[in-house]
């Protein structure tokens, strides 16, 4: 739908590489040109490439934050910075579908102060995560008044059926849902990141022969990122691990 109110064939949209491959495919799809920025090799967006590649037809920028495939946040400074320097015509759009999990790191941005202070932003947030529910597919966009109405022109009549209807107005009336699903989710993270950095799970030797003979350089970012992870929780648990991949 974003794309849809906002795309015309011809107009730009700004990017990290690799992120949610959709925001490319939805782009694409209205005629648009989508402009790829890579990731730094910390993983975070470069949003100095972002500002760089702004020209007059740039139309929005897309941040996935957390990323979707590596995981990583931008904290508040440089969200604070990107939005500084990105002019205010451009639309923003803040992918934030693990928001309830990234929230409890004290550096991530609070999306609601930004859209405030900066009425062209777009907020995207999922109970598909928090409350367990990915298989009825309902999400929600937060903006300006304007922008939801365009968004609202182009939607489909039965985009989101009665059943996911009155399983997601359940789940947001069920605050101990939510608390109990968070703390199973981040303990069973927690337990699974240890095991396989131990060698328990048979994941872990997948995800190093993939990393070891696959040619493709995003899947050697994506596992590089993921081996990482482990290893940095592993670490926390118990000790210095001398392991990476480079």
């Amino acid at each position: 739908m974003i794309a849809q109110s906002l795309i015309n064939e011809g107009d730009e949209a700004i990017m990290a590489s690799p992120s949610f491959s959709l925001y490319e495919i939805c782009v694409n799809h209205m005629g648009g040109k989508s402009i790829k920025i890579p990731l730094k090799d910390n993983f975070e967006h470069d949003f100095e490439g972002f500002v760089d590649a702004i020209t007059p037809k740039t139309k929005i920028i897309f941040v996935c934050n957390p990323n979707n495939p590596t995981g990583n946040i931008m904290p508040k400074e440089r969200i604070d910075w990107l939005l500084a320097n990105v002019p205010d015509h451009v639309v923003v759009m803040l992918d934030e579908a693990y928001y309830e999990y990234a929230i409890r790191n004290a550096d991530y941005p609070e999306s609601l102060d930004i859209l405030e202070k900066r009425p062209n932003t777009i907020i995207l947030r999922t109970l598909s995560k928090v409350a367990g529910l990915a298989g009825i597919r309902v999400g929600y966009a937060i903006s300006n008044a304007e922008m939801v109405g365009e968004m609202t022109k182009v939607k489909g009549v039965f985009n989101v059926n009665r059943l996911a209807q009155v399983a997601a107005i359940a789940a947001l009336n069920d605050d101990d849902h939510i608390v109990k699903q968070l703390t199973l989710i981040m303990t069973h993270y927690k337990r699974s990141l240890i095991s396989v950095m131990l060698g328990v799970s048979d994941m872990y030797h997948q995800m190093l022969t993939l990393y070891l003979w696959t040619h493709n350089q995003t899947q050697k970012l994506c596992l590089r990122n993921y081996y990482n992870v482990v290893l940095s929780c592993a670490r926390a648990s118990y000790g210095d691990m001398n392991h990476g991949l480079a």
